[in-house]
């Protein structure tokens, strides 16, 4: 530490030559000052736990195949989210449906160079499709398009693949 400049040795408290300390007592400013207390060491951090792997949802599921399945020269597909949706105007409650229907699948697209609809319903490895669900399905396969439910990217690229040989299913 660099000795600060005091006019008077705060030991002896005679007058200095304001290099910090006096000559008589040999007492440096830098011994005058409060010195800060040694920190405690600090308690070792613990371990932290095994993160459970996470689980995979339906939703990321759809993104992956989403992503990879758009990436393949003769798909295309868009997102179908359904519900409802509320708002209120003017004071008024208001209730709007969006999607398809109720049951319709979550991706919906077109093959080429048919111009076929495919219809990809997304679950989780231990997912099932409701009766709505399934219902869409069938009448998808019923007017000539495709429709299959899926659990992963690899199911989806052999269900596109099956689409482009022309099965239903």
């Amino acid at each position: 530490m660099k000795d600060i400049l005091v006019p008077f040795c705060s030991q002896c408290g005679s007058w200095n030559d304001h290099r910090g300390f006096c000559s008589n007592c040999v007492f440096t400013a830098e011994d005058s000052l409060p010195q800060p207390e040694p920190k405690p060491p600090e308690p070792p951090k613990p371990k932290p736990k095994p993160t459970k792997r996470p689980k995979t949802s339906e939703a990321s599921i759809q993104n992956d195949i989403r992503l990879a399945l758009g990436r393949h020269p003769a798909c295309c597909l868009w997102r179908n989210d359904v519900g409802l949706a509320h708002y209120e105007r003017r004071g008024r409650r208001y209730s709007v449906r969006y999607g398809l229907c109720p049951g319709s699948a979550d991706l919906i697209g077109i093959i080429k160079p048919s111009g076929r609809l495919i219809a990809l319903e997304i679950k989780t490895p231990r997912g099932r499709p409701s009766k709505e669900q399934l219902l869409f399905l069938q009448l998808v396969r019923s007017m000539g398009g495709f429709g299959a439910v899926v659990h992963s990217v690899e199911e989806a690229f052999n269900a596109l693949e099956r689409a482009l040989e022309g099965a239903n299913e």
